[in-house]
């Protein structure tokens, strides 16, 4: 055996075997948040996060009062409100153009310099070889990273059952994307309004959260996308424990409980001390495994 085979076996006994062998039989799904689009870059800057990003809206199209209001939403943790007081200035102003282009600015770098994924975003992707994705971000990082391509799918797309049922490689866009703005999930009237637009996804997806074992990367405790993709789409989604959620160590314990015994997502958990090594080399450890066993 040589090094790099027994360190990704050591590294391998943390991710439960029914979940490697769904992979490896290509018999699962990948849902990613915004925490592995985070080491993206363009040479100059980065992705923003829920905060910070509107933070930056709101630096620019607010003052006085709604950027107290703003910034008081933003430390209780109320993002979709925050964003909601923001849109409103920025629509009031006439500036709903400037406010849609500094979004996508934010996510998925300036025109002419679009952020590209780093090397573990990649690894996941060409790698691992889902052949189902869902996202709750709007960058465009998986569809610049993949090596073989993905039928995109965002609010009101029909077509994402077909794709499914004729195990088409899809990339399913719940929140929407930047190359659609005026359909992405931001604000809580966009929150209000996202089932009825797209109420075909998300019937699709609520039958894939029945039918597929998930893997979730990339998603905070606290996740506010987490949070909507889950209340919009676990209605009728088993409780037996079909999915799985990398998550850090440190997560409070009365929430890890709450997502396994209500949503059916157990916990694979890491240190995420020294900037989340231990995660990249779980992943790099599980890629090695799957790409040596097809």
């Amino acid at each position: 055996m040589t090094i790099a085979t027994a360190s990704a076996a050591s590294l391998l006994t943390k991710w439960p075997d029914n979940l490697v062998q769904r992979i490896i039989a290509e018999d699962w799904a990948l849902v990613i948040g915004a925490g592995l689009s985070r080491n993206a870059s363009n040479g100059h800057s980065s992705p923003l996060g829920w905060k910070q990003l509107i933070e930056q809206l709101s630096a620019t199209f607010t003052s006085g009062d709604e950027r107290k209001l703003v910034d008081e939403l933003v430390r209780l943790g109320q993002f979709l409100d925050a964003a909601e007081v923001v849109k409103q200035s920025a629509v009031a102003a006439g500036k709903e153009h400037d406010f849609r282009a500094m979004i996508r600015a934010a996510t998925d770098g300036a025109v002419g310099a679009p952020f590209k994924a780093s090397q573990l975003h990649e690894k996941i992707i060409n790698e691992l070889a889902p052949s189902l994705i869902i996202t709750t971000n709007y960058d465009r990082l998986i569809e610049r990273a993949s090596d073989h391509g993905y039928s995109v799918h965002r609010p009101g797309d029909l077509n994402l059952g077909a794709d499914v049922r004729t195990g088409t490689p899809a990339l399913v866009k719940p929140h929407g994307t930047v190359d659609d703005l005026s359909n992405i999930v931001l604000t809580r009237s966009d929150y209000a309004t996202i089932r009825h637009r797209a109420a075909e996804l998300y019937r699709v997806m609520e039958a894939i959260f029945l039918t597929k074992t998930c893997l979730f990367i990339g998603y905070s405790f606290q996740d506010p996308d987490l949070m909507l993709l889950l209340e919009n789409s676990f209605g009728g989604a088993s409780r037996a424990g079909a999915h799985y959620w990398l998550a850090p160590s440190d997560g409070p314990m009365y929430l890890q409980r709450l997502f396994q015994e209500h949503y059916g997502i157990e916990m694979i958990t890491y240190d995420p001390r020294d900037s989340h090594v231990e995660m990249k080399s779980m992943i790099e450890a599980l890629c090695f495994t799957v790409s040596s066993s097809r």
